[in-house]
């Protein structure tokens, strides 16, 4: 990008936040002259969603961000997608692209921190449960990560794959469409069936 235009933003950035803390004072000083001392109740100031180096979260309508996860950076989320509780999706440094009615269960981590690789791309439907991470990879639509799994960087999970729980897929691994991988490391244990894709189904 623009130095002068990065440059620019991050002043702007900077004065925002002075101006932030600054009303937070001023709040303060007012709420101690009418003898209101509420604002020293102990309350989470945390925020799910935060630009980073000018890089502002794109959410789309009728999505749910939980009030105790973080969505961070270069991240693109779709239209009836989810990211529950203490789950984190980051984009420090390169994009990350979740499509529609995706859902990021509890305590999940997706990750995009270098930008010598492709971006995470994360496609509609799918289900990364509990505790997973997934780190810098492509996943096709439909496709399941079960709780706790691991997603190695540079990894390809196709359209209706399952990795199951607690699974660890190894860096720079292909997952081909419609297969189900288990283990520690991941390897193939059987094609989905059509029972796996109705379940699926049920629990998007």
């Amino acid at each position: 990008g623009d130095p002068q235009k990065f440059a620019m933003r991050s002043v702007v950035s900077g004065f925002g936040s002075c101006l932030r803390e600054t009303g937070i004072a001023l709040d303060r000083m007012g709420s101690r002259f009418q003898f209101d001392f509420s604002f020293q109740e102990k309350l989470s100031r945390h925020r799910p969603v935060y630009n980073l180096d000018g890089k502002i979260p794109t959410i789309q309508p009728h999505t749910f961000v939980s009030s105790t996860s973080t969505v961070v950076g270069d991240v693109s989320l779709g239209s009836k997608s989810s990211v529950w509780y203490s789950a984190v999706v980051r984009a420090d440094t390169a994009k990350v692209s979740i499509g529609e009615n995706t859902h990021i269960q509890d305590g999940a981590v997706v990750k995009s921190v270098s930008d010598t690789l492709n971006n995470t791309m994360i496609g509609s439907n799918v289900l990364i449960g509990q505790g997973a991470v997934v780190n810098q990879c492509t996943i096709g639509d439909s496709a399941c990560v079960g709780s706790g799994a691991i997603v190695g960087t540079g990894s390809s999970i196709g359209s209706h794959a399952r990795l199951e729980a607690g699974a660890i897929l190894p860096p720079n691994s292909t997952v081909p469409d419609s297969q189900v991988w288990a283990g520690s490391p991941a390897k193939y244990v059987r094609d989905v069936s059509e029972e796996d894709k109705a379940a699926a189904a049920s629990e998007a």
